[in-house]
């Protein structure tokens, strides 16, 4: 068979293995949000607050970058208000990410064997597969990522092409702004044919950009605490800064300040921050397990399956004996995960899809001197074990259960159907923040939710059109000549009403591990 067509095949399966189910994951409700902001985009042109098209957007953690939202909007546009419409950009590009791996791969191998290798098992890497399937920063940066890469190893890199690829960077995730000028720089040494001066242009065209938009969002309302708050939570980090006290605690008298500055000082951060960089890249992460909440990833699959390690070992002892610009391979992965510096003590799954490219380029390398009949068999076992995972998918929903709150569906859409005729409350304990998944599983309208905020960091919706949130300082009381609204509670909420009026709930709605989450309550029951 001609290797067109293996690559056809190729992607063709990571394609459909990234559609099918279309419904998993359940939308976290950072992802309800995105993917309602994309409903309201595509239809109204504003937000989900009523700006305008904005640069900036608002979650509960962060401001969030506009690129993912105005790709899952293009999707919506096409597709209208469904699963389909939100997820599809990210399948197509999850799998254009396996066409680069495979056009990566021809720069350091001419054997194209090798190349096949290295797109068979990244159309295969479970992390990839996962982050494809809803809206993340993550699975778009790893693609603009090999684009720059791909496209700064062509022999003719075009100028204004190079620009679009750099801005679309930075304006997804912050990420890259770390990432993008180091890559860049590998990269443009890397290729040998591209002239000295071209190199200087083509490496300021990433360097301008970068410092231009950074003094920007420094210099917006928030964004130095954004910064500090999300991408650099070791400077602030109390146990480290108490550690160092404590060190400076126990000096002698006496003792020498230019010594107490060089030997006690902030470069602990750093020091920490780098232990921490390589304890999130570990082998256990890339795989066993990515993430044992199932928040970011399927049950008991890692970025890569257990048996890749193999490949991958040999792939660096080859990388240590082979030519030198196979070396560069595992810099890359260096590179790429270097913001996992800043990160302590958070722990980010994400950044560590960053490093699978290159994870499957050193493994291809690795398998590549194996039989072809073991090869084949490789594959195969790959191929069940994903099938397997794949059948017992409701193993990883339930897994992920406290984290993907899809159960809160059903609740929310019998709210709609009760919201023509009367008012709803819920309890703002059911889910982290229930409001991104009311407006996305009800016929809300846009336009009933707007808020007058330019800039909103943080900011938290409790009300919109007919829904409202019961929080824990609501008060209950009988309704006399008010309107009662329909109440979806929580426990906690039950328990305050029963305690001064008789109610029984009406209906029960149960998570997926079938315990009992929210009690519908008729409307006799109004709240302060």
């Amino acid at each position: 068979m001609k290797v067109n067509n293996w690559l056809i095949i190729l992607l063709l399966f990571a394609f459909i293995i990234r559609i099918v189910p279309i419904s998993f994951p359940d939308f976290t409700s950072d992802e309800a949000r995105i993917a309602y902001r994309a409903f309201a985009l595509s239809t109204t042109g504003k937000d989900e607050l009523g700006r305008s098209f904005p640069v900036l957007f608002n979650s509960l953690d962060n401001y969030q970058l506009p690129v993912v939202s105005y790709i899952t909007a293009l999707g919506v546009l096409i597709f209208g208000k469904t699963d389909l419409g939100v997820r599809i950009p990210f399948i197509l590009i999850g799998t254009a990410i396996v066409l680069l791996i495979y056009q990566l791969s021809r720069f350091f191998m001419d054997d194209i064997k090798y190349s096949i290798f290295a797109a068979a098992l990244a159309s295969l890497s479970p992390g990839l597969i996962f982050f494809s399937k809803f809206p993340n920063e993550y699975i778009v940066s790893i693609f603009l990522t090999l684009i720059l890469i791909t496209q700064v190893l062509k022999e003719r890199l075009r100028l204004p092409l190079m620009l679009v690829i750099v801005l679309l960077m930075l304006l997804t995730s912050k990420a890259l702004w770390f990432v993008l000028l180091p890559v860049l720089l590998l990269t443009l040494f890397l290729n040998k044919k591209i002239k000295k001066r071209e190199k200087i242009l083509f490496f300021a065209v990433g360097l301008i950009p970068t410092v231009i938009i950074i003094y920007l969002y420094l210099n917006i309302q928030q964004g130095m605490r954004s910064l500090v708050e999300n991408s650099f939570p070791i400077i602030s980090d109390v146990t480290i800064k108490n550690g160092i006290e404590k060190l400076r605690s126990q000096e002698a008298s006496g003792w020498p300040t230019l010594l107490d500055r060089i030997i006690f000082n902030k470069a602990y951060f750093i020091v920490t921050g780098i232990f921490h960089w390589f304890s999130e890249l570990s082998l256990s992460r890339l795989f066993t397990e990515l993430d044992s909440t199932g928040n970011f990833g399927f049950l008991k699959l890692g970025s890569f399956s257990k048996l890749v390690i193999i490949p991958f070992f040999v792939g660096l002892t080859f990388l240590i004996k082979g030519r030198k610009r196979f070396k560069f391979l595992s810099l890359y992965i260096l590179l790429v995960t270097f913001p996992l510096v800043f990160l302590y003590p958070v722990k980010n799954t994400g950044f560590i899809l960053f490093a699978l490219p290159f994870v499957a380029l050193i493994s291809a390398l690795g398998l590549k001197i194996f039989n072809q009949k073991i090869a084949v068999i490789f594959f195969i076992i790959l191929i069940a074990e994903f099938l397997v995972n794949l059948w017992f998918i409701q193993a990883s929903i339930k897994n992920s259960n406290q984290y993907r709150q899809g159960w809160i569906k059903g609740a929310i859409q019998e709210a709609d159907a009760y919201a023509s005729n009367y008012s709803i409350a819920f309890s703002d304990n059911l889910t982290g923040d229930i409001i991104p998944f009311i407006e996305w599983y009800t016929h809300f309208r846009p336009e009933d939710g707007y808020e007058d905020i330019k800039l909103p960091y943080k900011f938290h919706q409790t009300r919109v059109s007919k829904f409202r949130l019961i929080v824990s300082e609501s008060t209950f009381y009988e309704c006399g000549f008010d309107r009662p609204p329909y109440i979806f509670a929580s426990e906690r909420d039950l328990k305050k009403i029963q305690e001064e009026i008789k109610v029984l709930p009406q209906k029960l709605y149960k998570n997926y591990l079938r315990e009992v989450m929210v009690y519908l309550l008729p409307p006799k029951v109004c709240i302060h």
